[in-house]
């Protein structure tokens, strides 16, 4: 196996603030819990933490569903790009942890219908925009691959 780093132009889904000034979405608030300092506690202490089905100092997915407690926005794009398969670049200028909760149509699939697009679910519920846009990204490129031989 042989590879090296190289700088390209790739297509990636930058998130940014809806409006840069303004409030987040309904479905985001900063978080101040010291999550560390909560896991050490015995369950019966441990309170405050995340409020209804979000996780406290965690995350939940599944396909159309990501919540989490006590997570930096960095999570849900790594998440994201997942799940779109592209990469998504954090430009928010949102530092700290979060608790958020985003509920989109994972597919066409009619079961969903009432849910609305991964585009639409982030600036409705989380004040955020996914843009698309071309930007220098270090990618890894492969310039050989051997079977390996026996020993």
């Amino acid at each position: 196996f042989r590879a090296h780093m190289e700088t390209r132009m790739v297509d990636v889904l930058v998130l940014t603030r809806l409006r840069a000034d303004g409030p987040l979405g309904p479905n985001i608030k900063t978080w101040i819990l010291d999550c560390e300092a909560w896991a050490k506690l015995p369950p019966g202490e441990r309170t405050g933490g995340a409020t209804g089905d979000t996780p406290t100092c965690g995350v939940s997915a599944r396909p159309g569903y990501f919540a989490a407690g006590g997570t930096p926005l960095s999570t849900l794009a790594n998440s994201l790009s997942d799940d779109l398969g592209r990469r998504i670049v954090d430009e928010t200028g949102l530092s700290g942890d979060f608790e958020f909760t985003l509920k989109w149509a994972p597919s066409d699939d009619p079961r969903y219908a009432d849910q609305p697009s991964i585009y639409t679910a982030v600036q409705e519920q989380l004040g955020l925009r996914l843009d698309a846009r071309k930007m220098n990204a270090d990618v890894l490129v492969i310039d050989e691959i051997r079977a390996p031989t026996s020993n």
